[in-house]
C-alpha cells in the first residue's frame, strides 16, 4: 500500500511522493496504482478544474482511496466540457471520502459520475462524507440537460455494462441544480446518512424540476439486460429540506413544475426500493 499525493501549487508535474506531489489528480489516477492505495489531495493555490478519471481497480476489501491530505481542503470543480465530472470512476473497488466540491460562481457538472469502461461492470464502490454544493451550473447558462448537479450512477453508454453495489452515505449537497442524485441503470445501490437542501430547479428550458434523488432504469437497453432495469436499492436514515419549492413527496414521474424529494421513472424496469426513515421538512 502506498500513499500519493496531489498539490497544484507546485511547478509540477511530479512523481507523487509527499516532497514532490503530483500536480494534477489525473496524474495521480495514471500512476502505478495499487490495491488499499491512499490519493491524497492538498488544499493547493487553487481550485482543482479538471475532470479526472480513475480506471485502475482497487481490491475487494481493500480499495483505492481518494481523499484530502491531513488538514487540507482542496476544491474540485471540474470543467465545462460534456460530461465534465470533477471525479469519474470507471474501475471497481474505488472510495472517494471527505471531499469538497464546490462550484459556486463556475460552469460546473456532476460532482462525481460513476461508470463502468465498456468491457466490464464495476463493484463496491463508496461515496462518503464528501460536500456537494453549487454544482450544476447556474440559471443564467445555456440549457444543458448534461449539467446536473451531485452524484451520477449510471450504466455504459453501449447499454451492456452497469454498477453493481454502491453506497452513497453521510455526504452533504446543498444548493445544487437539477438532482443531487441521479441513479440510472444499476443495481445494489444503498443511499443512507445524506443530507440535500436548497436543491435548486434546473435550467428553465430544461424542462427539469429539482430532484433530491432521480432513480431509473435505461429504456433503451435490451429487453431483459440487466442495464434494462434498476434496484434492488435503499433509500434510508436521508434529510432533505427546504427545496426550492418543495410540493411533492412520494414516488412519481418527473413534470414541469414543484420538487420531488425522490423521483422514480422507468415504468416497471424500477424494482424493489426500499424507501425507509427518512426525514423531510421544508
Amino acid at each position: 500500500m502506498a500513499n500519493w499525493f496531489v498539490d497544484n501549487s507546485v511547478a509540477g508535474p511530479g512523481t507523487g511522493t509527499s516532497g514532490d506531489p503530483f500536480k494534477l489528480i489525473q496524474s495521480a489516477f495514471n500512476a502505478a496504482l495499487a490495491a488499499g492505495d491512499h490519493i491524497k489531495i492538498r488544499t493547493g493555490s487553487s481550485n482543482y478544474a479538471e475532470s479526472a478519471t480513475i480506471t485502475t481497480a482497487g481490491g475487494v476489501g481493500n480499495p483505492i482511496i481518494i481523499e484530502p491530505d491531513a488538514a487540507n481542503t482542496p476544491n474540485i470543480i471540474g470543467t465545462s466540457a460534456n460530461p465534465g465530472a470533477a471525479l469519474n470512476i470507471r474501475a471497481s473497488n474505488i472510495t472517494a471520502q471527505n471531499l469538497t466540491f464546490d462550484g459556486t460562481g463556475v460552469w460546473s457538472r456532476y460532482a462525481i459520475r460513476i461508470e463502468p469502461n465498456t468491457t466490464a461492470n464495476i463493484q463496491n464502490i463508496t461515496i462518503t462524507g464528501n460536500t456537494i454544493t453549487a454544482m450544476g451550473g447556474t440559471e443564467s447558462q445555456a440549457n444543458d440537460t448534461t449539467a446536473e448537479g451531485g452524484i451520477l450512477v449510471r450504466n455504459t453508454s453501449t447499454l451492456q455494462w452497469l454498477v453493481d453495489t454502491f453506497t452513497i452515505s453521510n455526504n452533504t449537497f446543498n444548493n445544487n441544480r437539477g438532482q443531487a442524485m441521479f441513479i440510472s441503470g444499476c443495481t445494489n445501490g444503498t443511499i443512507s446518512g445524506n443530507t440535500v437542501s436548497n436543491q435548486l430547479r434546473g435550467r428553465t428550458g430544461d424542462g427539469m424540476v429539482e430532484v433530491g434523488i432521480k432513480m431509473g432504469s435505461d429504456s433503451s437497453a435490451p429487453v431483459g439486460s440487466t442495464a434494462n432495469q434498476s434496484g434492488p436499492h435503499t433509500i434510508t436514515n436521508n434529510t432533505f429540506h427546504d427545496f426550492q419549492s418543495a410540493t411533492a413527496w412520494g414516488i412519481t414521474g418527473l413534470g414541469t413544475v414543484g420538487a420531488n424529494i425522490v423521483a422514480i421513472y422507468g415504468d416497471v424496469n424500477v424494482r424493489t426500493v426500499t424507501i425507509t426513515g427518512n426525514t423531510i421538512y421544508k
